[in-house]
């Protein structure tokens, strides 16, 4: 493939020849790469959510606690909230 080809008429870019050209004939490589980062990058920002909610569970399990029974029912809720989390992104599935 050319530069013409990839440019086109007036030097404007033409994305699919670009890609065609990225890929090397494998159609679909650079798509799976970035849809591979997309995935990667919504991984990390689960578990930083799921590091978030284990440490207030974890302040929530203070023994001189005076409130015990609602801190249970407020580990309850922030497990749950962060079970239905991963089950709704589907990432670990």
């Amino acid at each position: 493939m050319t530069l013409h080809e990839c440019t086109g008429e007036g030097c404007v870019a033409n994305p699919e020849a670009i890609s065609s050209l990225i890929d090397g004939g494998h159609v679909g490589m650079a798509t799976a790469l970035d849809q591979s980062e997309m995935q990667a990058r919504r991984l990390l920002d689960q578990v930083r959510f799921l590091s978030e909610v284990l440490g207030d569970i974890h302040d929530l399990t203070e023994p001189r606690s005076k409130t015990p029974l609602l801190d249970m029912q407020m580990i309850r809720v922030k497990a749950s909230v962060a079970i239905l989390a991963i089950e709704k992104s589907g990432l670990l599935s």
